[in-house]
């Protein structure tokens, strides 16, 4: 079946498993490092296709997170690699923030469920690592 011709292109969601678990998790320490591995990933995922955000931009992006993670009540463990992965967005070198996500999820595996840590994974392979 063939859609309308005014109809509008889909807009595939890049994290749908990650996103599922910071709605499952619950409330606390788990659900806090969920949605920072979500918002983190979310801004990795920026340098990929159909975004590949210009470095200025992605520069003010990383900025803003590194603020937002700094406000967040994040176990100390996982807090490094959070401001690492976040930090590494800013830059243009892909294998940077790949092994910067590769880093973040053996830091986060306890708290995140297979698909979100296949989807980790999965980003971390697509952006050249």
């Amino acid at each position: 079946m063939n859609a309308p011709p005014y109809a509008l292109a889909s807009n595939p969601f890049p994290l749908p498993g990650l996103a599922a678990h910071v709605g499952r998790a619950a409330l606390g320490g788990d659900r806090e490092v969920a949605n920072a591995c979500f918002v983190v990933a979310r801004l990795a995922a920026g340098l990929l296709p159909p975004y590949a955000l210009p470095t200025e931009l992605r520069e003010k992006r990383a900025e803003a997170c590194r603020a937002w993670l700094t406000s967040q009540a994040l176990p100390t463990t996982i807090r490094a690699p959070l401001l690492a992965a976040a930090e590494s967005t800013a830059s243009a070198e892909r294998s940077v923030i790949s092994a910067a996500i590769h880093a973040l999820r053996r830091q986060a595996a306890k708290y995140l469920d297979g698909a979100s840590g296949q989807e980790l994974d999965s980003l971390a392979l697509r952006l050249g690592g």
